[in-house]
This record gives C-alpha cells, structure tokens and sequence, in this order.
C-alpha cells in the first residue's frame, strides 16, 4: 500500500509530456478549430485565452475580429509562436496556470489537447474559471465512464527520473469540478478527426495515430490507450 500512496503523492514530480520543439515549427490547422470559431461567431466573442496553447496556431488562423491571448509554460514555443504566428490581434506570453499573473477575464477561455499532461484537475480548473466572464472550451481525450486514470510513462532507455504524465480524466470529474467553479456544462460533443494519423515508425517518439476497431477509425498511441475527444464547453452560472 505504502508503494501506491507514494506514487500518487510523487505525481506533481513528474514530468509533463513534452513533444521536440522541431515539430512546432509547421503552423497547423487542426479539425476542431472550424468548430470552435463557429461558436465565437454565435455567441459573438471577442476576447479569448488559449492556455497551454504552444506556439498558437488556434489563435493564428482564429477570427482577426477577436482579441487573442495566446499562453505556454515553454519560453520556447512562444518564442517560436512570436516569430512566425504575430498578428495584430494576437499576444503571446509564457504563463503557467497554477502560478498566473494575469488579472484580465476573457468572454472564452480554452484549453485545447493539454488537459493529459495536468496531474492537478481541480486547481487547474479553478484557475481557468476564474479567468472566464461567460464560457469555458475544453478539447481532450476524457473516459465517459467513472474512471480517471492517472498515467506515467517514459521510454525504456531513459531513468525513473523521467517518467512523464499523460492522464485521461473522466466527464465526472470535469463536470463536477467546473460545478463547484460555477460552471455548467452545455455541450459535450464526441469528434471525430476528419483526417486519418497514419503510425509514425519510431520506436521512442510517443503520437497518436489511427486503426480500425470493430469497423470504426479509433485514435491510440504507444502506451496502448484508446483515445476518445470531445469537445465540452461550459457556461458560468
């Protein structure tokens, strides 16, 4: 028992998974955005946080009419993002959300694909609402069923120093959470990626890429996880 309780208080230890800047540099443009900027465009939004937003390509190819604030704990993706991704509209500033200076609310605030590398689920969604005046936009591979499950993994060569966390939490605990923050979830929607992630032949480089099960195209990754997106977006009460 000692060796589990050890290992759930050494979490905040670990490492968050972290991709090589390299791939960063290509400015993309993923499926979901449309969705998104579909819904400022309802509800007619005009200023927007991306947290954990690496060298912001949402905020690149987002709407002009709208105020960006694009943040990332790495000092290297914003380099990269100040670069090749300015805009007018745009700021970029390395910020980490446990220990955030910004004082401003945005009408929208994101996080897109990091909520996996978060090991603190309530303290992070505490700090995201309270940059929130109206709504909450969440993208990540979540467990419809009861279960969070907290992963470390590391590649076989490398020390127990650097095991990294990518976790799946379930809608559960992300509704109750954003609850207790005044938030009430109003759309959760399953997405299905449009283009098709063919595995990339690498024995140490983690990724997410497609197969077939039961006929239909399901997203997985190295460490054998069976990976289901949403998009949740949630309203302040």
């Amino acid at each position: 028992m000692s060796r589990v309780l050890d290992y759930f208080m050494n979490l905040k230890n670990q490492k968050s998974h972290i991709q090589k800047i390299e791939s960063y540099i290509e400015i993309r443009k993923k499926d979901y955005y449309e969705n998104i900027y579909k819904f400022f465009k309802e509800k007619k939004i005009s200023s927007v946080i991306d947290v954990g937003g690496a060298t912001g390509d949402f905020a690149f190819h987002g709407p002009e009419n709208i105020k960006f604030l694009s943040t990332d704990i790495s000092k290297d993706l914003i380099k990269i993002a100040k670069e090749t991704r300015s805009k007018k509209n745009i700021n970029f500033m390395v910020d980490d959300i446990l220990k955030t200076s910004i004082k401003e609310k945005f009408e929208a605030v994101l996080m897109l694909g990091t909520l996996a590398t978060i090991s603190n689920l309530s303290a992070v969604l505490k700090e995201l609402c309270n940059l929130s005046s109206k709504y909450i936009l969440i993208h990540s591979c979540i467990n419809r069923y009861e279960f969070d499950t907290l992963i470390s993994h590391k590649r076989s060569s490398e020390s127990n120093e650097n095991y990294r966390i990518f976790n799946i939490f379930s809608f559960k605990s992300l509704e109750t959470e954003l609850m207790i923050n005044n938030f009430k979830v109003i759309k959760l929607e399953k997405f299905k990626m449009k283009n098709t992630l063919k595995q990339v032949d690498s024995p140490t480089r983690l990724t997410n890429y497609h197969v077939d099960i039961n006929g239909e195209k399901s997203l997985i990754n190295q460490i054998g996880l069976i990976l289901d997106e949403y998009l949740i977006i949630a309203k302040k009460n």
